[in-house]
């Protein structure tokens, strides 16, 4: 991931001019993932457990989270803004995901880091063509063990042009990075919901956030 990319915010106000979409969200987008590419959150190195034992009291982390669920025969992605609360004096984590765009119709088996790098790779068409969302993923319960921790998952109603998701259970996990702890990002989800009143044959969770 680079820790810049001019050519890509450019494309996205010249295809916003030619498309008509959602130039904030796309710009917004692009800046969370400068910021998180300058942390070097998403693909730098675990944290030492000894380092996270380290650090005492308070912590905010913000950054993206996708969710994608799958009916079968297409899936809906979610994209919205990260936020993450770290207690380490009691070794508690908690956060929420916030959508704001969507994008549906995607191949059934698309992951959510896919999509995640995909919005990354290609805004114009992974920004710029999303649809707006609404609808809140809880992340509860968590708790720190070494440098990783685990959340519960649930959620209101996720919705974009028609469709509805909801993340009923399940949990994720994730672990921090960086030699002083100073980002957070998910290893893994095993989570459960339904798409338009049906349960999703596959749905999961991914997220990346800095201090």
């Amino acid at each position: 991931m680079s820790a810049s990319r001019p050519g890509p915010l450019l494309g996205l106000v010249s295809a916003w001019i030619l498309s008509g979409c959602s130039l904030m969200d796309a710009m917004h987008t692009a800046a969370v993932y400068d910021r998180l590419s300058v942390a070097n959150v998403i693909d730098g190195p675990v944290t030492d457990p000894a380092a996270v034992a380290l650090r005492t009291g308070q912590a905010t982390y913000t950054g993206l989270g996708t969710v994608t669920a799958s009916d079968g025969t297409v899936a809906t992605a979610f994209l919205g803004d990260a936020t993450f609360n770290v207690d380490f004096d009691s070794d508690s984590v908690s956060g929420n995901i916030a959508m704001y765009s969507a994008t549906g119709g995607m191949d059934p088996d698309t992951d959510p880091q896919a999509f995640f790098d995909q919005v990354e790779a290609d805004p114009e068409t992974f920004l710029l063509s999303m649809d707006s969302a609404a609808g809140t993923v809880n992340l509860s319960g968590g708790s720190i063990v070494g440098a990783g921790f685990t959340l519960d998952a649930s959620s209101a109603p996720l919705t974009t042009n028609g469709t509805t998701v909801v993340v009923t259970g399940g949990t994720v996990t994730g672990e921090f990075t960086g030699a002083d702890a100073n980002g957070v990002r998910s290893t893994g989800s095993t989570v459960t919901g339904t798409v338009d009143g049906a349960p999703a044959t596959d749905m999961a969770v991914y997220f990346a956030g800095a201090e």
